[in-house]
């Protein structure tokens, strides 16, 4: 007996080549057989690869390139006495580690959480007696026995069962029960999860009972399916891909032009200490190491505005990778729609809405004579019976007394009572049209009643019907059911969501692209789709068996292609999200049921709701408290200003700190001292992050949020290398007004640099902060006051003694004042008019 067996199609064979196949009886297996199984196939369980140690989690953390440039930066720092800036990097380093240590960490625990679902105790019969084993010790061809409550053990062929119904939502999403049967259908069927006569580990029973044999057992089930594409390696995003890539970038410039600038000095013979250290500030200049709080500030910022709207952010980068995404996944069920069954109409045989009927068809119902009668196991009774509470009908419904009552049966898919008002007794029958309407006298009108069903069954409606006639009978039998009068439709839907039209027309505004993942049928998804003005591609809804079709030289083409799935299992979900990822698509998957799980862990952006099961919850970065399009769509706008904040910063630092090194490399060609000393290098870089920690809440213009934007690398590195040349233009200049004009000594020249480089690095942030005139964009407040009072230091600071001890500063000679303003003004003009020429050209 091997578990490997995947090719038999077990919901597809009769029972005894059921029995043949798993070499089992009626009878169950013998205690020796089930036992020698068990030592085989080894336990009912989820079982995962051996769990990686916390050490080796923690290690692999140190493979991020930005967090070395961060730790070679500290220890510079500490080399060079600045102890203060050494500490804020050593911060930085430890909140980098912590962020993805508790990312891996994590997954261990959603593996421990999904094994919740699968523990249980069950009844099986073994050497032809029923006993009460632990789920896990079930084997493939154990005769397990099912009822009310149970929670499924495994992947199990029904041979007999009465009055079964099944929550299959855990595994499609879909709330509404199934009907189970146990004859195999006239057309066969690919997939395990369309069977009818198959139930699934991880799913619940919640009417009748059955007796089945265990199919598959732990790994090999559906559900476990699911189980091991979690285990798999966590999938780095498109933010996590774009902070590495920046890092190799910096990594590249440092060494080079840290190399060129030591090596320079070394050939001029200057001081050979001071040359090193002088070297190494740079390399602490030019590094952006502000870069992860100016993430963390503004990401938290956003993730603070979302916990406002009742958005929990798990993760603070998931907040860029939202306002990034290109394409949402999500679900038909409680997403588009509100996930409940309502009633949309109750019409008789002339369509006519008619109070009546709906009384009746809520009278033929197995809950309604309960003392709680607001409690219902069926979705389509709590329907009807909010309509009579609506109607204010429930005094005409207790004018009925139950007499008998045949509970829904699967086989002959309907319900029956028998009922007494005023001393008049009615039969009535509810159920599915195929099985009421044979039952029926004929009337002249039994085509029109075929066609109308047939219409509202292609507009994605369920329906109902109702027959019945009065009788004298006081139990039920099989006479009772025929000549019966045909009475009506009950009409019903899982609506739209209110306001969900809105959130797919704001959605589509930002540009992101919304596909639909379904497990429901491709007719009430078209129904929805076509209610909500969601274009169909091709008008062809995709199904889980052409999904299954392409492939894989075809799949990214395909997926990217079409916008509707229906009929959808997991591994197929997890599939399309996984190939749209491999395109530069930044992918979110809005899911709740464990089926969902593999999908959001594979998504860039995993969203989820509070109601959903925990395992949904735990694997997705951002939690839902409302199931609502309209506050993703507010997510991606917060997202949106995250990245422009960001992009902002990341231009501003990136050309001030090339063109200083290009300057400071040029002037070690004409000097014959060291521009700055290590010391103000080093303040300038301080007082330059600490004005642009307030770039994280700034003011971001409309064009940012727009569309979905990445990170553009060749932009990056053609804005470094032409604004750092406008600044080194600058710079020379005044080195030629220093040195051949007025003839500045060593300290003045120093003074004087830092001063302009300062006054001016603050000035130019308020220019490339935005693609507008600088004047046609108002800042946020909190980088306008920090600006002012770092502006107010730098101008103060050659003047006070703090100045002039620590850092060597001398007051500016005041003949050369105008000069430099007139440098800088010059400067800002330049900036600003080729800033406009940058953003049209590149």
């Amino acid at each position: 007996m091997e578990q490997n067996n995947q090719d038999i199609k077990f919901w597809n064979i009769s029972i005894d080549e059921l029995y043949k196949n798993l070499n089992s009886t009626e009878n169950g297996l013998s205690s020796i057989e089930a036992t020698s199984r068990l030592k085989k196939l080894g336990y009912n369980e989820i079982t995962k690869e051996k769990r990686e140690s916390t050490i080796h989690i923690l290690i692999r953390q140190f493979k991020n390139p930005l967090l070395w440039i961060l730790i070679f930066c500290t220890t510079l720092s500490f080399f060079t006495g600045d102890r203060l800036e050494a500490e804020l990097i050593l911060t930085m380093i430890i909140l980098y580690l912590s962020l993805g240590f508790f990312q891996e960490y994590k997954t261990a625990k959603i593996f421990e959480l999904l094994k919740q679902y699968t523990i249980s105790k069950n009844k099986v019969i073994r050497d032809n007696r029923t006993i009460e084993i632990d789920s896990k010790q079930l084997v493939m061809g154990d005769i397990i026995y099912l009822t009310l409550g149970d929670l499924v053990p495994a992947d199990i062929r029904l041979i007999k069962l009465k009055d079964l119904t099944v929550d299959e939502s855990s595994l499609t999403g879909e709330s509404m029960p199934v009907e189970k049967k146990i004859i195999i259908e006239a057309n066969k069927i690919s997939e395990p999860n369309e069977a009818l006569n198959m139930v699934f580990m991880g799913t619940s029973i919640l009417s009748g009972e059955a007796y089945g044999i265990v199919t598959q057992t732990g790994n090999q089930t559906y559900f476990g399916k699911i189980a091991q594409i979690l285990q798999k390696k966590e999938t780095i995003t498109d933010f996590q891909k774009n902070v590495n890539k920046f890092s190799k970038l910096m990594i590249k410039v440092i060494v080079l032009m840290t190399f060129f600038i030591l090596l320079i000095n070394t050939i001029q013979h200057k001081n050979f200490l001071e040359s090193v250290l002088f070297a190494l500030a740079l390399a602490i200049g030019i590094t952006p190491e502000l870069l992860p709080v100016i993430l963390t500030i503004t990401l938290a910022r956003g993730a603070r505005k979302m916990a406002s709207k009742k958005v929990i952010v798990k993760q603070i980068a998931s907040i860029e990778n939202l306002g990034n995404m290109d394409t949402l996944c999500c679900d038909k069920t409680g997403t588009l729609t509100e996930g409940i069954f309502s009633l949309d109409k109750f019409i008789d045989i002339n369509g006519n809405e008619n109070v009546d009927l709906l009384v009746q068809a809520l009278i033929c119902s197995q809950s309604i004579f309960k003392t709680e009668k607001s409690s219902f196991n069926n979705p389509m009774d709590k329907c009807l019976w909010d309509a009579i509470k609506e109607k204010n009908l429930i005094a005409e419904l207790e004018k009925h007394e139950l007499i008998d009552i045949s509970e829904f049966n699967f086989i002959k898919r309907r319900l029956t009572c028998i009922i007494k008002k005023d001393n008049e007794k009615m039969f009535f029958t509810k159920g599915s049209p195929d099985n009421i309407l044979p039952l029926c006298k004929v009337p002249q009108q039994t085509e029109e009643i075929k066609e109308c069903i047939d219409n509202y069954e292609k507009k994605g409606y369920r329906v109902i019907v109702l027959a019945g006639k009065k009788t004298d009978a006081t139990t039920i039998s099989d006479d009772l059911e025929r000549d019966l009068t045909f009475l009506g439709y009950l009409i019903f839907i899982d609506p739209p969501k209110e306001g969900v039209k809105k959130s797919l027309e704001k959605l589509n505004k930002l540009k992101v692209n919304i596909k639909i993942i379904t497990g429901d049928s491709p007719l009430i998804t078209k129904k929805i789709c076509t209610d909500l003005n969601i274009n169909i591609i091709d008008n062809h809804i995709i199904t889980g068996n052409e999904i299954d079709a392409v492939p894989d030289d075809k799949a990214l083409e395909f997926f990217s292609k079409y916008n509707i799935f229906a009929r959808v299992n997991p591994q197929q979900k997890y599939r399309i999200i996984k190939t749209l990822n491999q395109n530069s698509h930044i992918v979110g998957y809005l899911g709740d049921g464990v089926n969902d799980t593999p999908a959001l862990k594979i998504s860039d952006v995993g969203i989820s709701v509070d109601s959903a099961v925990e395992i949904a919850q735990d694997t997705a970065n951002v939690v839902l408290l409302h199931k609502s399009l309209d506050v993703i769509a507010d997510g991606v706008i917060e997202g949106r200003k995250s990245f422009g904040n960001c992009t902002k910063y990341i231009l501003n630092i990136i050309s001030s700190n090339f063109g200083n090194m290009i300057t400071l490399e040029i002037f070690s060609f004409f000097l014959p001292f060291i521009p700055l000393l290590p010391s103000q290098i080093l303040l300038t870089n301080l007082i330059t992050d600490i004005t642009l920690t307030g770039m994280a809440t700034d003011n971001v213009d409309i064009e940012m949020l727009i569309k979905p934007k990445k990170w553009d690398f060749k932009l990056i590195t053609c804005f470094m290398i032409i604004f750092g040349a406008i600044s080194s233009i600058f710079d020379v200049i005044l080195l030629f007004l220093l040195i051949k004009v007025y003839h500045t000594d060593i300290a003045n020249f120093r003074s004087i640099l830092f001063t302009f480089s300062l006054i001016s690095e603050l000035l130019i942030t308020f220019i490339v902060r935005t693609t507008h005139p600088f004047y046609k964009s108002r800042p946020g407040e909190n980088l306008a006051i920090i600006s002012i009072i770092m502006l107010v230091l730098t101008i103060i600071l050659p003047y006070t003694t703090f100045g002039s001890k620590l850092f060597q500063l001398n007051t500016i000679p005041t003949n050369i004042i105008l000069p430099m303003l007139i440098l800088i003004i010059s400067y800002c003009t330049t900036v600003e008019i080729s800033k406009r020429w940058f953003f049209k050209t590149i």
